[in-house]
């Protein structure tokens, strides 16, 4: 009973215990499945090229939930605390997926699990607890937000561009 559908189910709870919306983002590429559109209160793909419509999302989001998704980097730049879903290399086909779980130890932070920012949560204990799960238990630490942000990220203003012309006009003498 480790499955997709499953999750899923433990989703909706959770949004239906907190008065919240799941809202659900995909690409075309990888459409979503039946049993999650119909669980979900709405379903998004992307929208256009620019603003992208997973950012749009999650600053008006409360919590993410991804496996293992690179919207991480989103999240945690919109101030959104997120939970990655990590099914063991061995569970993955439960999902009808096959890939390469990211190196990563039970309870070592890592870029998938760095409590305060996200959150990684094996299948089983996603499976048992999430439906009743609190969404106090997913509140964002900014302090560890901006060492997440500094060690996987960068720099945390987020300010590339001026940081280039500061260092052009610094070198040029403008």
């Amino acid at each position: 009973g480790w499955n997709d559908r499953r999750l899923v189910g433990r989703l909706r709870e959770f949004c239906d215990r907190h008065d919240a919306i799941l809202i659900t983002k995909s690409r075309r590429k990888t459409p979503v499945r039946g049993y999650l559109a119909a669980l979900s209160d709405r379903v998004f793909y992307d929208e256009a090229h620019y603003p992208a419509t997973i950012l749009d999302l999650m600053v008006v989001a409360d919590l993410c939930v991804h496996f293992y998704s690179s919207a991480l980097s989103e999240a945690v730049c919109a101030g959104t605390p997120n939970v990655c879903i990590s099914p063991t290399a061995e569970e993955w086909p439960a999902y009808g997926r096959r890939m390469v779980v990211p190196a990563f130890s039970d309870g070592a932070e890592s870029f998938y699990n760095f409590p305060g920012v996200t959150w990684s949560v094996r299948v089983p204990e996603f499976i048992e607890r999430f439906g009743r799960a609190s969404l106090g238990e997913f509140t964002l630490d900014r302090v560890r937000r901006r060492l997440f942000i500094e060690k996987f990220l960068g720099f945390e203003d987020m300010n590339v561009a001026a940081r280039i012309v500061s260092d052009l006009s610094r070198r040029f003498g403008l």
